[in-house]
């Protein structure tokens, strides 16, 4: 692993992935520099820059990551697993592809014993979402419990679905570790609350709203049915948009995953 300053590696300037440490992904290589790096990582020491670009400009703090994949070759798509944070030094190209040298930008305070108070109360939301959604794995509840580091178990959080892009590139600015892993909770707090309010919503067929518009359609005729329905399906997807994304996804799940397997 590199440790001195100023180390080397080839980069691959990212508009739509953005990778934390402790976070794997895999990415799809379109474009020529960023197949040109892979192949150059490959061929060495499998290690490689990922840095936030919006197209026009890039971040100065990115991700170096390690190549999981192994083959040689050019690739349509690649593992990467995000190792620490870095600070981009300086930027050189070599025909199609890009280098970057930096030096480690992680904080030295991330570590056993620190933001103990943070670190519980994120530990107490992950059991909550552990009541609520059971059909996350245990296995996983047991692992990020077990992280005692804040730095780590914000980037391990924010590597879940539930966290965008957006929200991860903000997080990876962030160098205090204690900072990062109070925005996550803050954001574990906003996702467990929108999780009880759907515990506490009656379902479709217990709401007494939705027997209403039910009654009206039934009674209705021409226009004014089809202004009713209209009613109605705006009042599903306001206030029971969990439960209709269920059904959706008990009924059409299997097929899009089908022809999803088939791209």
């Amino acid at each position: 692993m590199p440790s001195e300053d100023g180390f080397e590696v080839p980069a691959v300037f990212s508009e739509d992935v953005v990778l934390l440490p402790h976070m794997e992904v895999s990415i799809s290589l379109k474009e020529n520099a960023s197949q040109a790096a892979i192949v150059s990582a490959l061929g060495s020491r499998h290690l490689i820059a990922m840095i936030p670009s919006n197209g026009y400009q890039m971040g100065d703090i990115g991700t170096l990551a390690l190549l999981e994949d192994g083959k040689e070759g050019v690739k349509r798509s690649v593992q990467l697993k995000g190792l620490w944070r870095i600070r981009v030094k300086e930027v050189s190209k070599d025909g199609s592809k890009s280098s970057v040298r930096f030096q480690k930008a992680e904080d030295s305070r991330d570590g056993p014993g620190q933001a103990a108070d943070i670190i519980g109360r994120v530990r107490g939301q992950v059991d909550e979402f552990a009541k609520l959604m059971p059909q996350v794995p245990e296995e996983v509840i047991s692992f990020v419990k077990g992280i005692d580091s804040p730095g780590k178990l914000a980037d391990v959080c924010a590597g879940s679905p539930m966290f965008t892009n957006e929200e991860r590139l903000e997080l990876l600015g962030m160098l205090d570790p204690k900072r990062r892993l109070a925005k996550v909770s803050d954001r574990l707090g906003r996702d467990l609350e929108a999780l009880r309010e759907l515990g506490r919503t009656k379902t479709i067929a217990e709401c007494e709203t939705c027997m209403d518009f039910a009654d009206r359609a039934l009674d209705s005729e021409g226009t004014f049915r089809g202004e009713v329905a209209a009613a109605f399906l705006d009042h599903v997807v306001s206030k029971h948009a969990g439960e209709l994304l269920t059904l959706i996804a008990g009924k059409y799940g299997p097929t899009f995953m089908q022809k999803r397997s088939l791209r």
